[in-house]
């Protein structure tokens, strides 16, 4: 199934990508015979083809069915609902025909990272969208994060933190526990959800409930019989200030400076390419001294995410200029002030030429929830970061820390390509770490990722 996906997959964004320079070069070739009747229209054929092709796979919801694995979905029973009565209809008409659930898809980023696509029928939620009539203050499932935070920013709100990729579904924010940046400040992205309405497919119930009872369903082994309707927000933040820094990982002082408890937002990235962690943050404006610029302006975002991700695993380059407070290095570069809103939407769009190159590299995405019998501090996460950057040396790959409440588990992001039980070795051989949970939305199938020596629980459990 992998291979096949990885082939499917491929081959589409392949084509998306070289349709841009087959129009280019198509327009050359018909300019430069001046103008020839049958050269103009082959010419201009093809260009509006190429582009017109290009421009329909940029679309959300060809790219929805692109990470599905469901592209075209034509001629097929799949359902496309866009109100709730739409949606029950659907899933009764599936449950009628087949006997059992459909398979519920909201932007499909997860199916992107286990490899594989839903059997169908499915029901695709990218159209189910928007706030339910006023009063109501409720949003649909299918609603994208950025809809939602940007209709809270028109009123000077925003989330104080939430997944980093802020075009995935809330409804899949909340059924596969996806979290955010938060720092100790910030708390859990969860915080944000007052409640969720879930419908039980298999009876046709619907029940409010708030994230702990939504954890221990979509926890359990009869997960697939559930569908967020939709969701209520609460435990939001005004979209005030907060000011960019970055800390150079390279000792106990540095790391325990990262874990700076007064910081709303913070990630910390290392891998094969460097000797050092990144540690990013966002907090309290600091001395004016540093305010360097505004965030975001042109390229920034694309600076930010290249230097402490990608080139963490290859090339390791980074603007190495630095100052120092107390012995701890702190890079020049990353000063900027900024709001609330686009310091959690650090993450720039991901483009097709990253997703392909992904896929055909064969790196796989997973992300390990563990704790620790002691409350992390500097000493413990300079030797977990020296570990994890000597591991990756030998086996590739980078991964990405992320850690909030000083009682909360730490989340370790990994993406390799090979030798995918060593993380797992590495925390029960080196932090006797006992049992780990497997993020859900990330590649978590048990038979093909095994969390051994370490025993795997559920999220809530953990």
């Amino acid at each position: 199934m992998t291979c096949l996906y990885n082939a499917y997959f491929a081959t589409i964004w392949l084509t998306a990508i070289a349709a841009v320079p087959t129009a280019i070069t198509m327009a050359i070739w018909t300019l430069a015979w001046h103008w020839v009747r049958v050269r103009v229209a082959i010419g201009v054929t093809v260009i509006v083809i190429a582009l017109g092709w290009t421009v329909y796979l940029r679309l959300h919801g060809a790219r929805v069915l692109v990470r599905a694995g469901a592209f075209p979905a034509l001629f097929t029973l799949d359902y496309f609902p866009r109100t709730e009565e739409q949606l029950t209809l659907a899933v009764a008409s599936v449950l009628a025909k087949t006997g059992k659930p459909p398979a519920i898809v909201g932007s499909g980023w997860g199916y992107f990272l286990y490899r594989k696509g839903p059997k169908g029928p499915r029901i695709f939620l990218h159209n189910f969208v928007g706030k339910h009539l006023e009063p109501s203050n409720r949003w649909r499932s299918g609603s994208t994060i950025a809809q939602v935070n940007k209709m809270l920013k028109s009123r000077n709100l925003t989330f104080k933190t939430h997944p980093t990729m802020d075009y995935i579904s809330i409804g899949s924010w909340f059924a596969c526990s996806n979290h955010g940046n938060g720092g100790a400040a910030a708390g859990k992205s969860s915080d944000a959800l007052k409640n969720a309405r879930v419908l039980d497919m298999t009876t046709n119930t619907v029940d409010l409930l708030e994230y702990p009872e939504i954890r221990k369903r979509y926890d359990g082994k009869d997960a697939y019989k559930y569908c967020i309707i939709d969701c209520e927000f609460h435990n939001l933040a005004d979209n005030s200030d907060v000011q960019k820094r970055c800390v150079v990982v390279d000792s106990p002082e540095a790391a325990a400076a990262w874990l700076d408890p007064t910081q709303d937002l913070r990630l910390l990235f290392l891998g094969a390419a460097r000797s050092v962690g990144l540690g990013i943050q966002w907090g309290p404006l600091y001395d004016s001294a540093y305010h360097g610029h505004r965030d975001p302006h042109f390229c920034s975002r694309w600076c930010n995410f290249f230097q402490v991700d990608v080139c963490s695993a290859v090339c390791g380059w980074y603007e190495s200029a630095y100052y120092e407070v107390d012995g701890v290095k702190y890079l020049k570069g990353y000063t900027g002030v900024t709001t609330r809103y686009d310091a959690n939407r650090w993450m720039p769009t991901v483009y097709p030429f990253q997703t392909v190159s992904v896929v055909l590299g064969g790196y796989r995405n997973f992300e390990i929830f563990f704790k620790l019998d002691a409350v992390l501090d500097g000493n413990t996460l300079w030797k977990l970061v020296q570990e994890l950057i000597a591991m990756h040396q030998v086996h590739g790959g980078r991964s990405e820390i992320r850690h909030g409440a000083p009682s909360g588990a730490i989340c370790l992001d990994v993406s390799m390509n090979k030798s995918f039980e060593v993380p797992f070795r590495l925390l029960k051989q080196q932090f006797g770490v006992g049992t780990v949970a497997l993020h859900l939305g990330k590649w978590n199938d048990p038979r093909e990722i095994s969390t051994k020596p370490c025993g795997r629980v559920p999220i809530s459990q953990l």
